[in-house]
Parts: C-alpha cells; sequence; structure tokens
C-alpha cells in the first residue's frame, strides 16, 4: 500500500490502524497524544520523565540569565541577530541519527516523544527502510554491529563519528546527554576566537621556551592560566 500523504511504500503501525509511511507518521502532528500515552505507560514512565527533565536545563538558546555572558554582551548579540553563537555542524561532524523500530508500539511512541523535544536536531531512520542500509554502510564498524543497533521494539543512536548508543529505549541517558549538548553547545564566534588568542594563547606560546623546562611554573606564566582560568574557566598550556 502506498502512503496516503507521500505516496511512498506504507507501514502499518503496531499502535494505531493507520497505514501512513514511517516519516509522516514520526513528523505529523499529535505529540502531545504521544507523551499522554508513554504516560498511561507505568514501565515507560521512566523513560518520559527522563525526556522531560531536559526541559529545565540550563544554559538553553535565548537563555537571557546564562551567566556565562555579561548581560551587556547578551543584549548586543539579540539586537543583531547573532544569538548565542553558531550551533553545531549538525549535518556533519555532529550528526546524530536515532534508528527506530515503526512496528512497535512502544518504540514509535518514544521516537515521536525524542523528536517532539528535540526537534531539527537529529535524524531518524525507520530499521525496516532501505535508509537504514544507507547508514550502516557509512562506516564497516556499524555494520558489523547491525544486531546492537537494529532490535525489534528497539531505540538506537548513531553518531557521525561511527559510534552508536544501544538499548536506548531502556537507558536514555547517553542518548539525551548527545541531544541536549547538540541544543544547549554554541561555537564561539571568531571574534571571541581571536580575543582569546590574543589575551591568552599567544602570550602563553611566547613563554613557552626550550631551554625552561618547567616553563608553566614561572610567575607570568602561571599569571596567564590564572587568568584565563578565571576569565574563561578553562586554561591551554
Amino acid at each position: 500500500r502506498q502512503c496516503p500523504h507521500c505516496g511512498h511504500h506504507a507501514i502499518t503501525f503496531a499502535l494505531s490502524n493507520t497505514s501512513e509511511c514511517s516519516r509522516c507518521w514520526l513528523y505529523g502532528n499529535g505529540s502531545g497524544n504521544v507523551l499522554a500515552k508513554l504516560e498511561c505507560m507505568d514501565d515507560e514512565r521512566a523513560f518520559l520523565h527522563e525526556l522531560l527533565r531536559q526541559r529545565a536545563a540550563p544554559f538553553a538558546p535565548n537563555n537571557t540569565d546564562d551567566p556565562r555572558w555579561p548581560r551587556t554582551q547578551l543584549l548586543r548579540q539579540h539586537a543583531v541577530g547573532d544569538w548565542p553563537g553558531r550551533r553545531l555542524p549538525l549535518e556533519t561532524s555532529a550528526r546524530l541519527t536515532i534508528v527506530w523500530d515503526a512496528l512497535s508500539a512502544r518504540s514509535a511512541l518514544k521516537a515521536k516523544a525524542v523528536r517532539h523535544e528535540f526537534p531539527d536536531l537529529c535524524d531518524f531512520v525507520e530499521m525496516h527502510e532501505p535508509a537504514l542500509e544507507v547508514l550502516l554502510a557509512q562506516d564497516t564498524d556499524l555494520c558489523a554491529s547491525r544486531r546492537h543497533i537494529c532490535r525489534e521494539g528497539g531505540l538506537s543512536a548513531v553518531l557521525a563519528c561511527g559510534v552508536f548508543i544501544s538499548e536506548c529505549e531502556q537507558h536514555p541517558k547517553a542518548l539525551f546527554f548527545e541531544l541536549l549538548y547538540r541544543k544547549t553547545v554554541r561555537l564561539p564566534h571568531d571574534w571571541a576566537l581571536r580575543d582569546l588568542q590574543a589575551r591568552f594563547f599567544v602570550p602563553l606560546q611566547q613563554l613557552c621556551r626550550v631551554d625552561c623546562r618547567h616553563w608553566w611554573r614561572e610567575t607570568d606564566a602561571l599569571r596567564l592560566i590564572a587568568a584565563s582560568l578565571e576569565a574563561n574557566h578553562f586554561a591551554i598550556v
């Protein structure tokens, strides 16, 4: 049968009587209903509560109370539409793909709930669709680990580097950490990098001397390291 929405081959879902293809169902309306269904399943409440706990994560994008940024700087960035930095490259090195089972009601509900809470932060591949073979072909280790990634009723995550996270349907914390990382972390702007280079990195490099084995213990080096830790919460020696 064909999906009435997109015309592609349809998969009949275990949780409904519709014949929508997996993608149309996943990206369709009714996410609130999905959360309610998970709430009604006693053994799935832990997954749902862990998922909803991510809403309270600190330093979320557009958080004007973020203590890491001076108030004046936040207002300036907001005014120029530069808020608060460039997101991670979700299409390349930060790409994350969730593999789910459309024939399992629990797997399908969890996949849709994750998409609802973290929109546009990851891709989804249904384990019965041809796109799965394309995903696994990206790394030889993924093909060898197929049985861990593609499990009936399961939920797995595949990172761009070839690392996968299995059994996310039972232990979702690692998956939620990766998604929350992509949601909250922003890359520094060019002006911020130039400032770090001029104030800390270059001066430290100039103090690095071959004839001084422990140059980082010298007073000037320690002063720069301490200043970087105070201003940036890190230092590169």
